[in-house]
């Protein structure tokens, strides 16, 4: 009983942790705001992955759009995103 109880609860874990397509488009539409988000979006090799790469939109879908606006919290967003597009 315990063990299906456990595979509930991971079930539910990870339907948390899956990445929405509104969560990848509001935190684009926040990371527009940005020079170096900008940046990136102008080199057109990194704008391709941006727009088609699963693993780069499924980094930027989970960026916590609450934060977003704090400036530490955008460092780590733009290493974190310009490590995924190397």
């Amino acid at each position: 009983m315990s063990v299906l109880v456990d595979l509930i609860m991971l079930l539910l874990e990870l339907s948390f942790l899956k990445v929405t397509k509104e969560d990848i488009e509001g935190n684009l539409r926040e990371l527009k705001r940005h020079s170096w988000f900008q940046d990136y979006l102008s080199d057109e090799s990194k704008r391709q992955q941006i727009i088609y790469d699963a693993k780069v939109r499924r980094v930027i879908g989970r960026l916590s759009k609450k934060k977003l606006r704090n400036v530490s919290y955008q460092a780590y967003c733009q290493k974190k995103i310009d490590r995924v597009l190397r």
